[in-house]
């Protein structure tokens, strides 16, 4: 449902979740979270950009999650990465799937579609800490 890229930031965005307020090396957050560390550059400038981390360079330095960005819900994450979720995307890739030319699970797609959805606008990056 969402790219590989919007899943490496919301591991790497987990990954600064986990410890409020400390900076993390980049090659830290890349060996933590599987992230090849020239794409971890290229998401954490995206990220940064957008507000949801900042980085300092030197010693001391890294990456930390920047407290406005814990605040914002992960929708904003996807959107930033895979851009607006389509509504009316059919599971079976037909271009006419609608209530009044519905495919067979279009119902149900459209049920699992609005929950996910749901869940990404009301949780916040904050609420990726934690967990397996």
């Amino acid at each position: 449902m969402i790219s590989k890229t919007a899943q490496y930031a919301l591991s790497i965005l987990r990954a600064l979740a986990d410890r409020p307020g400390e900076r993390i090396q980049g090659r830290d957050i890349a060996r933590e979270t599987g992230v090849p560390a020239g794409y971890l550059a290229k998401i954490m400038s995206r990220l940064a950009h957008e507000g949801f981390v900042d980085g300092q360079k030197g010693w001391g330095g890294g990456f930390r999650l920047n407290p406005q960005g814990a605040k914002k819900p992960l929708l904003h994450v996807i959107e930033l990465f895979d851009g607006l979720p389509d509504r009316h995307e059919c599971l079976f890739g037909l271009r006419r799937c609608s209530e009044s030319a519905p495919c067979p699970l279009h119902g149900r797609w459209d049920e699992i579609r609005t929950s996910f959805r749901r869940m990404l606008s009301r949780t916040k990056v904050s609420q990726l800490a934690g967990g397996a």
